[in-house]
């Protein structure tokens, strides 16, 4: 277990019929600056990278964990999972991005909007407007609020991450040097148009740290 319960999570979801490789991260696996340290994992489990990121900072009042999930050979949206907890304040945003090459996803979202419906009691968190909303899928959840205890965080990314599992099992296999070129795409806007996460990664390391850690987080390397 790695303390970070949603990469846990996906990891008992996503490796429960296949065997998780860990990825060696080197000189990736640990960063530290001004009071923040990272710390990040990866696993190739068949196709799938699945990738988590650990962040602890004010002496532990900030907390911030990730799950992101790229698939290179099934024609499946990119996944990612974030929970930030600040004194007060609990964010938890489960994401979907249309990294597809383009067949029909619209029984899915409507799927994946059944899922968010049963999270509606929960109030929004209201995301800033970015670049990339318009690949940013209906089905995704974004909330903020002070109720969210562990049990019901651990109960929603589950219930995200089954749906995602059932879509990537019913997905159509895709050539792989075009998926991975997609997912590429998505990753090259995010460092040169920014992203929260990017956006402080590049403060903090520079841009060769930052593309670097990104391309192999996001499974491109």
């Amino acid at each position: 277990m790695l303390n970070n319960p949603i990469s846990d999570i996906a990891l008992n979801v996503l490796s429960a019929d296949k065997t998780a490789v860990s990825v060696d991260l080197a000189d990736l696996r640990c960063l530290k600056k001004k009071g923040m340290i990272f710390t990040m994992s990866a696993w190739d489990i068949g196709d799938i990278r699945l990738s988590s990121i650990n962040l602890n900072a004010m002496f532990g009042l900030m907390k911030m964990e990730s799950a992101i999930v790229t698939s290179r050979d099934h024609d499946v949206p990119l996944f990612n999972a974030d929970f930030v907890c600040v004194p007060k304040k609990k964010t938890l945003l489960v994401e979907m991005y249309d990294t597809c090459l383009g067949y029909d996803m619209k029984s899915w979202i409507e799927k994946g909007n059944a899922v968010k419906a049963e999270y509606d009691h929960f109030k929004d968190y209201p995301r800033q407007a970015r670049w990339y909303d318009s690949q940013l899928l209906e089905l995704s959840l974004a909330k903020r609020d002070a109720s969210l205890d562990q049990s019901k965080i651990d109960e929603i990314v589950k219930k995200y991450f089954l749906f995602y599992k059932e879509w990537y099992q019913n997905s159509p296999e895709c050539k792989r040097s075009e998926k991975i070129a997609k997912t590429a795409e998505y990753v090259n806007n995010l460092l040169k148009q920014g992203g929260s996460s990017t956006d402080q990664f590049r403060s903090l390391f520079g841009e060769t740290i930052t593309e670097k850690l990104f391309m192999t987080l996001f499974g491109i390397k």
